[in-house]
């Protein structure tokens, strides 16, 4: 687990009550009525005192995180499910928060889980691109890539609350934690906890055993991109020997499976440096170089279009368009962008500025 001095006194309830110490008129239980129903919810002194805790940790008032607490004890609807499909087929069950969901995760995010350092092997949710975590391995000989099957929903709820118990977090707050992080016992697609958390979980499983692996043969180099892990050699190939003993010291994540989410590892692919171009995750390494994809060319020149349409015949539609091709920008590969496109947005950004148009470019 991850030691951090800053949160030492998260379990120690006599600190709690001094700090809802002006608030002991509502020591006894609190009852919160219930509008539109008949019955009513209690809360225990001791839950009370530790939601009025958090809120005061999370800088908001207890109102937010109490219309939370109780919404979770009375089973109400705190989700929106959709499904979006996937690039490459099928589709990705998205679970959206509510307003009064998603500002609480948010402040979690900020006050708790960005207090804790990532992982220096990671590259993704915490941080950081898919050039960085690819651009380690462009010398070596051969990439070997591995993706984490279904890695959110891998993560469960006994698994957060362990996560949050281990910063040394009350039972109290660290369950109350596990429910607003999970939807249907686990983690989801459209919580903004949900990456965070991941990344903090991955430090003492994947990326642990992935680094240990790496220092142990010697020669190979380790980082991972969100859910997919990348490791190369200097070698030509990765003989079946390593990959088994690489296979079986990440699947080692799994031996307590009580405390640690059973990832499943699939797809093992390997891919050579030399004479052959490498894909993966929308970029193209070639030659020491790293470029977007043909795909990603295309689109980016559409947007390009697009958005110059909308400069020459209707500003209203600028704004989205500017967006768009901003994030697209972003993206890109400067080094590699061909120089046309480079040129064509720049050009488009100078023309917006010296018309005047605001558009925090």
């Amino acid at each position: 687990m991850i030691n951090n001095n800053y949160f030492d006194y998260y379990d120690d309830f006599e600190f709690m009550l001094a700090l809802v110490g002006e608030r002991r008129e509502n020591w006894q239980q609190l009852v919160f009525e219930v509008a539109g129903e008949r019955r009513c919810v209690y809360i225990r002194k001791t839950e009370y005192h530790a939601m009025l805790w958090l809120a005061n940790l999370l800088e908001i008032k207890p109102d937010k995180v109490l219309e939370v607490y109780f919404a979770i004890r009375r089973g109400k609807k705190l989700h929106n499910v959709y499904f979006k499909n996937k690039t490459g087929g099928g589709k990705r069950k998205i679970v959206a928060p509510t307003p009064a969901l998603k500002f609480l995760q948010k402040q979690i995010n900020t006050k708790i889980l960005k207090q804790y350092p990532r992982s220096p092997y990671s590259f993704g949710f915490a941080g950081g691109s898919t050039e960085q975590a690819l651009r380690t391995h462009l010398d070596s000989g051969c990439l070997l890539m591995v993706d984490i099957q279904n890695a959110f929903p891998s993560v469960k709820w006994k698994h957060v609350c362990a996560l949050f118990k281990g910063f040394r977090f009350s039972w109290y707050i660290s369950n109350f934690l596990a429910d607003v992080a999970t939807y249907e016992g686990c983690l989801t697609q459209g919580s903004p906890m949900s990456p965070l958390i991941f990344e903090l979980i991955c430090v003492d499983t994947i990326d642990r055993y992935a680094a240990q692996f790496a220092r142990d043969v010697g020669d190979v180099c380790y980082t991972r991109y969100a859910d997919n892990l990348f490791f190369s050699i200097p070698e030509n190939d990765f003989s079946g020997k390593m990959k088994r003993e690489l296979f079986r010291e990440i699947c080692s994540t799994n031996k307590n499976n009580s405390v640690w989410p059973n990832f499943q590892f699939h797809e093992f692919r390997v891919k050579k440096f030399s004479g052959n171009a490498v894909s993966s995750l929308g970029l193209v390494i070639h030659d020491g170089e790293i470029h977007n994809e043909r795909e990603f060319k295309r689109r980016f020149r559409k947007a390009i279009h697009h958005a110059q349409w909308c400069f020459e015949n209707n500003h209203d539609l600028l704004p989205e368009a500017w967006g768009k091709l901003r994030g697209l920008f972003s993206y890109a590969q400067k080094e590699t962008l061909p120089a046309k496109l480079r040129s064509d947005y720049e050009v488009l950004k100078n023309e917006i500025l010296n018309l005047g148009i605001d558009l925090t470019i």
